[in-house]
Order: structure tokens, then C-alpha cells, then sequence
């Protein structure tokens, strides 16, 4: 028993580690304009890199007022003219200067998006992305807002923001980082942003999931039967000895004999 629990602590320290990887747009998803734009459209940004153990999400605001898109597009179809480089991930919000949008990095296990995965940012494999906003060097209540969570969702390190950096645009590098499972970018505008060259350490995937029905320790009803066991094992094994003379009885009673205070022995004070 004691041996099932080790491993269990194992799997869930572990996990499965994943090659690190850059995610640049370039491949996996075809460039355009956003959605309502003449052809070609952009594909939406979702579940393309999941062979890297990343999956992108939007959320919408609740009420129908405004949806935040994620779409993969190139500064050749006029969407961010200014950004230099090939295609990149655009946030849009429809209608524009709806309510604020946010896009969700998460990390996965490759290949499996219902099983929880986490990286570390580090000296030697930091945690970085690019982002772009119009809005981001003048006032942090309308620009790119930024969370790292861990996988039990509780916040990981400051709240960023695009405009503390007092520029448009900005690459964001992070060494200190530990358990991150997802990054949470808020567009507080509401009126779009640019996200690109998401570069991430080695992938860990969460095993909690799956060995969530192994019983590695018993539970406390269990132990309470076993403690209560004992002592009436003890207070039978002197009848077995003073019982017939059988090879078995006489076994029995040098076992006692030798070692006449296991029978005494208990795990619980009450005993």
C-alpha cells in the first residue's frame, strides 16, 4: 500500500513532459480577413495546435452584445498594416467596442485537450509572447490585459498589462514562472489586439485525471475495521493455544510463545 501511494505522488509531481515549441501562425492555420471581411476569411484559431499541447479560446460577454474572435491573418489583408512579419493571431471584437473579450491560452496535454497540462517559465526555456494594440502605450483601462493561473485557477505572479510597458507593441519574456496552465489576455478596449510568437518551455501533462480512481491509501472506514480486528485477534489466538493438540495448535502456540507480544500489539490507543 504504502508502495501504490509513492507512485501515485510520482505521477502527479511528473507528469509527462512534453519538447518545447514555438507557436508562430506561420503553419497550421490559414491566413484572411476576420469574420464579415470580403474573402478569404481567416481561420478561427482553436484547436490546430493541440499536437504542441495548446488550445485557444474566446469568450463572448454573455449577452449577445459583442463576441471576441480569434482568427489567424497577415498584415497583407489590411488587418494591422503595421505589424511586421508573416501571419499572427488577431483578436476582434464584433461589434467593435463591445465588452471587453478575452483570449485563453491553454496548455494540454499534446494531443489531449481534456487532460490538464502546465509549463514553467525559466532562464533557460522562458515563457514569452508577443502582443500588439493601438491603444497599449496610453492607458492600461484600454489596453491588453494579462493573468497566468495555475491548474487549480488561482492567479500565478502581477496582473500585466501591454500598456505598463508604455509602447504598442511588446514582447513579454517571463523567467520566474512556475505551474502556468493558462494565460488569460483581456482586450480592455474593446478594440482588438495582435498576439504572436507564443514560445513555451517543456509541456507537462496533469495525471491527476487519470489515476483519479486508484486507492492508494485506505479510507478511514477501512482502517477503523482493521484497528478494531486486531485486539480480537489477540484475545482468540490464546484459545488456539490451549486448544487441541494438533500440529496446527502446537504451531500455533510456539508462535505465541516466541514472540508473545505481537499479540499485543495495536494501532489504535483505545486498544
Amino acid at each position: 500500500m504504502k508502495f501504490g501511494a509513492a507512485i501515485v505522488f510520482a505521477l502527479i509531481l511528473t507528469g509527462s513532459p512534453v519538447s518545447a515549441a514555438v507557436i508562430t501562425f506561420e503553419t497550421g492555420v490559414a491566413p484572411g480577413y476576420g469574420p464579415g471581411g470580403p474573402a478569404p476569411l481567416g481561420e478561427i484559431v482553436a484547436n490546430q495546435y493541440l499536437s504542441s499541447g495548446v488550445v485557444f479560446t474566446t469568450s463572448t460577454d454573455g449577452g449577445g452584445l459583442a463576441d471576441l474572435v480569434a482568427f489567424a491573418s497577415n498584415s497583407s489583408y489590411g488587418i494591422n498594416p503595421g505589424y511586421l512579419g508573416g501571419n499572427f493571431l488577431t483578436a476582434t471584437t464584433i461589434p467593435a467596442w463591445g465588452s471587453p473579450g478575452t483570449v485563453t491560452v491553454q496548455f494540454v496535454q499534446p494531443g489531449n485537450a481534456s487532460v490538464q497540462g502546465w509549463v514553467n517559465g525559466s532562464a533557460a526555456n522562458p515563457l514569452s509572447f508577443y502582443v500588439r494594440d493601438d491603444n497599449g502605450a496610453s492607458n492600461p483601462a484600454i489596453s491588453v490585459q494579462f493573468i497566468f493561473y495555475d491548474v487549480y485557477g488561482q492567479q500565478i505572479g502581477p496582473t500585466g498589462n501591454l500598456a505598463n510597458s508604455g509602447l504598442m507593441a511588446n514582447t513579454f519574456s517571463f523567467i520566474d514562472l512556475t505551474g502556468v496552465n493558462r494565460i488569460v489576455f483581456t482586450d480592455m478596449g474593446p478594440d482588438g489586439f495582435v498576439l504572436d510568437t507564443l514560445s513555451f518551455g517543456t509541456v507537462y501533462s496533469d495525471q491527476l485525471a487519470a489515476i483519479s480512481s486508484v486507492e492508494a491509501v485506505p479510507e478511514p472506514g477501512t482502517l477503523g475495521l482493521l484497528g478494531a480486528g486486531w485486539p480480537a485477534r489477540g484475545r482468540v489466538s490464546p484459545r488456539r493455544r490451549a486448544g487441541s493438540g494438533t500440529m496446527a495448535g502446537h504451531l500455533a502456540g510456539r508462535r505465541l510463545r516466541r514472540f508473545p507480544r505481537r499479540r499485543r500489539l495495536c494501532f489504535w490507543a483505545a486498544c
